[in-house]
């Protein structure tokens, strides 16, 4: 069974470009909130301290983009935990704008 951690959230104005659709690096800083929301409340540790501690350098990330999200559209972001490495892990990210997965939150 496939777990993941949502986050919910609402598209806003300024995330968008003139066509009223999400500017494509939005995206980027939805899923570094939502990593962030995951180590505060699903795996009990501030994100900032994990910063200040131990830092937590980006090695690689890309987005398939599938079709546009209009502003103030409420969404979901749903991350799961693909590999556990030496030195890292690899996290996928998914947007729901109208269904989420069978999911365990």
């Amino acid at each position: 069974m496939n777990h993941f951690f949502l986050h919910h959230r609402t598209v806003r104005f300024g995330e968008c470009d003139p066509a009223g659709v999400v500017y494509y690096p939005i995206f980027f800083n939805w899923f570094h909130e939502c990593m962030e929301a995951w180590f505060e409340e699903a795996l009990q540790t501030p994100y900032a301290k994990v910063i200040q501690e131990i830092g937590f350098p980006a090695k690689s990330c890309e987005a398939n983009f599938l079709r546009p999200i209009p502003v103030g559209s409420s969404i979901t972001l749903a991350l799961s935990l693909l590999e556990i490495r030496q030195k890292g892990f690899c996290l996928i990210f998914n947007i729901y704008k109208e269904h989420l997965p069978h999911c365990t939150d």
